[in-house]
């Protein structure tokens, strides 16, 4: 499988990238799929209960690793169930390697006594429901941003309104009693500030927006139609 070849470099990238990165866990368990594809690939081409574990076992590392790369703080989130899986893994591997295991039934067969499938889809969905609960926090702390945002916005507001009519009441006051010029041209600085930090809370609520809108789309993909 071209799909599978493909993917078996991008975890060998992984599993160096993982080591020097703050997840190492990641980088582990990526060394330990790596082995288990290869044998699998190379020992049962024409198998569907194999290919399809090898595609159960693809699957579940590239939930973690689409994730961590699309959101480098929920690394974290997913380093317990990757121990897990790693040290699931460092149990079956040195088997399969003292057996030699060549041929399609043996292979078949010894994943079968161990349950390896039925493990594997258990991992699956266990890193599956990680990033559906991180995904869901990301959007709720996204709306908790915008809500603070929003008051942020309704106080600058009122404190430009409030200056905005002390500059004019000051106006008519210079032109009446000559106020200083020099505190109005400070009044119209501190309006100006005001202008720009509620352009900035705005961009800035434009862009939460659209951080959260972009979760919820890829939440809905995952879920279960």
């Amino acid at each position: 499988m071209a799909e599978t070849a493909t993917w078996l470099t991008t975890l060998k990238i992984l599993s160096i990238a993982g080591e020097m990165a703050h997840f190492p866990y990641i980088g582990g368990v990526a060394t330990c799929v790596i082995t288990l594809l290869e044998t699998i690939q190379a020992a049962a081409q024409n198998d569907e209960d194999l290919q399809e574990l090898m595609k159960s076992t693809k699957d579940t590392t590239e939930i973690v690793t689409e994730t961590v790369t699309a959101h480098e703080d929920s690394a974290p989130h997913f380093r317990h169930v990757c121990e897990e899986l790693e040290n699931y893994l460092k149990g079956v591997l040195p088997e399969m390697e003292k057996m030699h295991l060549k041929r399609n039934r043996g292979l078949k067969r010894f994943f079968r006594v161990k349950n390896i499938s039925v493990a594997i889809a258990g991992f699956k969905q266990r890193v599956q429901k990680v990033k559906e609960d991180f995904m869901i926090r990301v959007m709720t702390d996204s709306r908790f941003a915008i809500a603070d945002l929003e008051d942020r916005l309704t106080g600058l507001e009122d404190k430009l309104t409030g200056l905005e009519d002390k500059l004019i009441a000051s106006t008519v006051a210079m032109n009446a009693i000559g106020t200083s010029q020099r505190d109005i041209q400070k009044e119209m600085r501190a309006v100006g500030t005001l202008q720009n930090e509620r352009m900035d809370a705005i961009l800035s609520s434009i862009i939460i927006q659209l951080q959260a809108r972009s979760s919820c789309e890829e939440l809905a993909g995952d879920l279960p139609s």
